[in-house]
This record gives structure tokens, C-alpha cells and sequence, in this order.
């Protein structure tokens, strides 16, 4: 009967998750391209795949993997409707791929019923305190640039693992081959990724060296890879175009001191105001269940203290580059990226302090006190009350701000599809909706924003009152 009621508990946690999510996959219906979009779009029509992507690479900055996905753009085919379906599938794909790393790393140990419930979690949790949900999924260059790179560290995690444990030579070749392309695709997708995967894979060597006491060849070529593929990025023409737009970056002393403060400051939030503690209260006896199971594996098998300093490590780095590159606080895209890589390394470091404690004080928590899991689900229903994503999804959608914003926009094209003027004057966009980016054109016609929008539309000039 306990085990029933247990069972009870979880299905309802799993609906309460997925309701979370439900709104955030239906917006992308109402979603819509910046005049950015419209832009890149038209760009690459008119000069071509490769010179766009010659001018991408010398002129804007270093990102060759992610600028390949740019120029893949739906309006290019002159498609709203794929640039919609697009930004669906690119979150549900997000999604899947984080299932994928969950299960990589405990299919062994937990049932499916276990993994989907820690991979909604993590999923729900990052969409209620994501720091710009508009300048995430819904906008189609924020997230090939970032999510697509996060993904491909995810994707990363999973082929290092399978090498590992693979024992034929041409499993385990297969393997490193793969990380190696992986590799060299995160250091192309955005300097935060690059960053990320050239401390992960020090860190892995490190690891080797002094943890394992022994000297790993496949991290040694994995780490050439990774310093060629980040020179290449970082070294970009572009890159410097971009730093001569700022006057106050390369303040060390500025730097080092605001991203302490500031990743600091949004590491407590995240914690406390958030359902993150309760969540991870719920999945202690999974996770306890998943070090239980792990004996013959030693990847949670490390001191707290290295794994902490890892993550805490990475989360700095990733916050002092926007202050140290430019000279201001990171954008919310950036926000987006060093939270998601803090609730990673949160729920390692969960279960590397679980399994300390199981190995030096035989301590166990495989079950929860009795109402424990009852209680949480409460708390966590009383999170949702409060000012959130999740909350803001909902509200736009059921309220009609989606809707609106959708059918002002549509209004527009129409509007300039009907006009007889090769040049058009519109309104601007009253309201949108806080889940969606919009980066619009200018009063200026001559802007090259506004070009790509009168190119998209085969009109002289567009541009607003």
C-alpha cells in the first residue's frame, strides 16, 4: 500500500511537471521572427551561402559552427510558419537530448519512470527561473547559437562516457571521433560554450592526472581539439570588428569583482527562490537508489570539493567573459546558459555529496519520511503562485496577449503585401508579450535591418512612423 501511494505521488508529480512545460510548446505558435531574422534571412538569398558565411566570419565574430545553423533559416524559404515549427522542434529536441544525457548516466540504475521524473525536473526548473525566456526558445539565432550548444556539451558527456566504457577498438575509436567533431562544433556555437567545453575538458585532464594517476591519451588529443577549435573562435576577424564597439572592456580588476558579485547573487537566487531545494529534496531517494547502483562506476566517485570548485569554476569564467569582453553585465541568452550548466552541475554535486556520505558514514536515504513527498508537492504548487516563468506562460496565453501579438504582426504583413507603395510605413508593435523577443525595425529605412525586412517583402523601404 505504501508503494502505491509512493506511485500515486509520482505520477502526479510527472503531471504537475508536464503541465509546466505544456504552455511554453503551445506559444510557439504565436511566436514571430525578429526584423534579425527577417535580416539574416534575405542576406544569405541575395549573396549566397558562402559569402554570407565569409562575411558572418569576418565582420561579426567567430561563432563558425552556430552561423552554419543561421543561415539555415526557415525565412529563407520565405516560411513564418517554418520559422514557428522550427523553434518548436529546436525545444523539444533541447528536451530530449537532456533525457538522453539523464539516462546515459543512470539507465542502469533507474527505471524510466525514474529518468523521465529527473529530466522534467531539471526541465521544469530551468523554464520557472530562466533568466529571458524571450531571448530562449522563441528566439531562432539565441537559441542555435546557445541552446544548440548546450545541447552538443550534453551530447559531448554522453559519447566521452560510452568511450569509456567501450573495450573494442572500433567502438571506443568511434567514440572519440565523435567527441572530437562534438568538441569542435560547441567551440563554433558561442564563446560561453567554447568556454565551457575548454574547462570541462582541463578539468577531465586533471582529473586523469592526479585523481585517477594515470596518463589518459584520448583526453590529451580531445584537449588538442578543443585549444585548435577555440583558437579558431576565439582568433576570428569578427571577433575584434566587435570588441572595438566597446570602450570599457578589459577592466580586470572591473571584472573580476562584478562577476563574483554578480554570479553570487544569482546562484542564491536560484536556490532560494526557487522550488530547487524541494525538488531536490523529493529526488534524494532516486538519486540515493542511483549511487546504490553505481559500485563499478566512478563518475560520482570524487571528493565534493573538486566537484564544486569545478562547477563553481565554470559558472565564474562563463560570467567574468561578458564583463571582461565588453565591459557590461551578461544578457539574459547568457543568463540562460550559465543557469542551465548551474543546475547540472547542481544535481551532480547532489549525488557526488550522497555518495561521500554512503562511502564514509554509510549513511542512506534510500526512502523519505512519511507525508514528506505529499508536503514538497504542496510547496512546490505554492511556488507556482508566485511571480514565475511558468506563471507568465499561462497568463499570456490564456489571457490573449499571444494571440494579439501574433494577430498585430500578421496584420502588419498583411498590410505591406497589400500596400501598392514600394515604400511602406507601419505602426510599431504596441504590446509584447514578456515570453517573446521582439527586436524590431526602425523609424530609419536606411537601417540594415529595415533592408532585410523591405527585401523579405520585395519593397523599396519599410520602416516605422
Amino acid at each position: 500500500m505504501k508503494r502505491i501511494t509512493e506511485y500515486k505521488q509520482e505520477v502526479l508529480l510527472i503531471a504537475i511537471l508536464l503541465l509546466s512545460i505544456l504552455p511554453f510548446l503551445i506559444l510557439n505558435y504565436f511566436n514571430q521572427p525578429t526584423s534579425e531574422d527577417f535580416f539574416y534571412g534575405e542576406e544569405t538569398a541575395r549573396i549566397g551561402f558562402l559569402d554570407s558565411y565569409r562575411v558572418l566570419f569576418k565582420y561579426y565574430g567567430g561563432r563558425y559552427f552556430g552561423y552554419l545553423l543561421m543561415m539555415i533559416n526557415p525565412l529563407y524559404l520565405k516560411s513564418i510558419a517554418g520559422y514557428k515549427a522550427l523553434t518548436f522542434l529546436l525545444m523539444i529536441l533541447y528536451f530530449y537530448i537532456l533525457y538522453l544525457f539523464v539516462s546515459e548516466f543512470t539507465k542502469k540504475s533507474l527505471s524510466f519512470r525514474y529518468r523521465i521524473i529527473i529530466s522534467l525536473s531539471i526541465f521544469f526548473l530551468y523554464l520557472y527561473s530562466m533568466p529571458s525566456v524571450s531571448q530562449g526558445f522563441y528566439w531562432y539565432f539565441s537559441a542555435i547559437f546557445y541552446h544548440i550548444g548546450l545541447s552538443l556539451i550534453l551530447l559531448f558527456s554522453i559519447f566521452y562516457n560510452r568511450q569509456s566504457e567501450k573495450t573494442q577498438p572500433g567502438l571506443k575509436t568511434l567514440y572519440v571521433f565523435l567527441c572530437g567533431i562534438t568538441i569542435a562544433a560547441i567551440a563554433g556555437s558561442s564563446e560561453l560554450t567554447a568556454a565551457t567545453i575548454f574547462l570541462l575538458i582541463i578539468i577531465l585532464f586533471l582529473k586523469s592526472i592526479f585523481i585517477d594517476n594515470k596518463f589518459n591519451w584520448v583526453v590529451l588529443f580531445l584537449l588538442i581539439v578543443t585549444f585548435v577549435s577555440v583558437y579558431i573562435a576565439y582568433t576570428a576577424p569578427g571577433n575584434t570588428q566587435r570588441a572595438n564597439q566597446y570602450t570599457t572592456n578589459h577592466n580586470l580588476i572591473y571584472s573580476i569583482e562584478s562577476a563574483i558579485t554578480y554570479a553570487a547573487s544569482e546562484i542564491i537566487s536560484w536556490i532560494f527562490l526557487s522550488p530547487l531545494l524541494i525538488l531536490t529534496f523529493i529526488l534524494i531517494p532516486v538519486l540515493s537508489n542511483l549511487v546504490n547502483h553505481q559500485e563499478k562506476q566512478n563518475i560520482f566517485a570524487i571528493s565534493p570539493i573538486y566537484s564544486l570548485a569545478s562547477l563553481l569554476l565554470i559558472i565564474f569564467v562563463n560570467t567574468f567573459l561578458p564583463f571582461w569582453s565588453a565591459g557590461i553585465s551578461p544578457y539574459g541568452r547568457i543568463v540562460n546558459v550559465i543557469y542551465f550548466i548551474f543546475l547540472i552541475g547542481w544535481f551532480y554535486n547532489v549525488v557526488v555529496l550522497i555518495s561521500y556520505f554512503k562511502k564514509r558514514f554509510n549513511f542512506n536515504l534510500s526512502r523519505l519520511p512519511k507525508y514528506s513527498y505529499s508536503i514538497a508537492l504542496v510547496l512546490i504548487i505554492v511556488f507556482m503562485l508566485k511571480d514565475n516563468n511558468i506563471k507568465t506562460a499561462y497568463t499570456e496565453l490564456l489571457g490573449g496577449d499571444a494571440y494579439n501579438y501574433d494577430k498585430e504582426l500578421n496584420d502588419r504583413y498583411n498590410f505591406i503585401l497589400e500596400s501598392k507603395s514600394d515604400t511602406v510605413v507601419v505602426d510599431s508593435i504596441k504590446n509584447v508579450p514578456k515570453s517573446f523577443f521582439l527586436f524590431d525595425i526602425f523609424p530609419d529605412p536606411d537601417v540594415f535591418y529595415n533592408k532585410g525586412y523591405a527585401m523579405y517583402f520585395n519593397k523599396k523601404a519599410i520602416y516605422i512612423k
